[in-house]
């Protein structure tokens, strides 16, 4: 496979993070993995409100929510830096197939991080994670 889940470059408290192999480049537009949800398929509000462990949920559109948090999917290996200069991958989703596909937004090289934002209302109220290109900066 082209991608390997490890310990994210962001250090311990980041958990896991999803990366490309070491012998394989992406090019820009390429479609990396798809972020799916687990066995209990789509969530309404109400429902996604009732998770416990909301890290994994992904709103697709008003009153939709998939929760990646048991689906086997790589894509829940992605972190999301806080620093936009580091991105190389956005979340397209799409409701209709009940999940988003992640794709490239510039050429990754061999062995890199992938990075997405996970969006202002995921970080609402959380402690941030920071690349650490940023710690010294």
């Amino acid at each position: 496979s082209q991608l390997s889940a490890r310990p994210s470059t962001l250090g311990a408290h980041a958990g896991m993070g999803l990366f490309v192999s070491s012998t394989t480049s992406v090019p820009a537009g390429a479609i990396l993995c798809v972020y799916s949800g687990d066995h209990n398929g789509v969530l309404t509000s109400a429902q996604a409100e009732l998770v416990i462990d909301k890290s994994y949920l992904m709103r697709l559109a008003p009153n939709r929510f998939i929760n990646g948090k048991q689906s086997g999917s790589m894509a829940r290996f992605i972190n999301d830096c806080r620093d936009k200069r580091h991105y190389n991958a956005t979340f397209v989703k799409m409701p209709e197939r009940e999940c988003a596909l992640v794709v490239a937004t510039r050429d990754i090289k061999p062995d890199e991080e992938i990075f997405a934002s996970y969006g202002a209302a995921y970080w609402f109220g959380r402690r941030k994670i920071l690349h650490p290109s940023t710690l010294s900066s």
